[in-house]
C-alpha cells in the first residue's frame, strides 16, 4: 500500500498465488492541514469532578435524552425533562466536587446524551 502524492490517491497492490489485484482509491479524509480550526468563544466554564458529572448524567438518562446545561456566575445546572419525568442537578462554588464556576454571562445549551456515550456510562 502506498500513497501517490502526485495523484493524491492511495494505491493498493495484492499478490497471492498467480493472482494480482490492484486498486487506486480517492482519499476520503482531508489532510490535517486542510481541516480548519474551529473558533469557539466559550461564555462559561466550570471545573467539576467526573463523579459529579456522571451522577448528573445518570439521573438525566433515567428520564430523557436531551440535557440542558445552564450556567450563571453563581451556579451550574444540568436538567432533563422527558416522558418519564424530570431531573435537575444544581451546583454552586461551595458545593463539594466543584472547583471553579466562571461565566461572562448567563447562558445555556442543549446536549443529546446519544452523542456522549462515553460520559456517565
Amino acid at each position: 500500500m502506498t500513497f501517490n502524492e502526485a495523484k493524491q490517491k492511495l494505491e493498493i497492490d495484492s499478490r497471492k498465488g498467480g493472482l494480482q489485484r490492484s486498486f487506486m482509491m480517492e482519499i476520503l479524509e482531508p489532510f490535517e492541514s486542510e481541516i480548519p480550526q474551529p473558533k469557539i468563544d466559550y461564555k462559561f466554564m466550570c471545573t467539576l469532578t467526573l463523579q459529579e458529572l456522571e451522577k448528573a448524567l445518570k439521573d438525566s438518562k433515567l428520564v430523557g435524552e436531551q440535557v440542558k446545561i445552564a450556567m450563571t456566575d453563581q451556579e451550574l445546572t444540568i436538567s432533563t425533562s422527558g416522558d418519564l419525568g424530570e431531573s435537575q442537578n444544581t451546583w454552586n462554588n461551595r458545593t463539594e466536587g466543584i472547583y471553579n464556576i466562571k461565566a461572562d454571562r448567563s447562558d445555556d445549551c442543549d446536549v443529546n446524551l446519544f452523542f456522549a456515550p462515553c460520559i456517565g456510562t
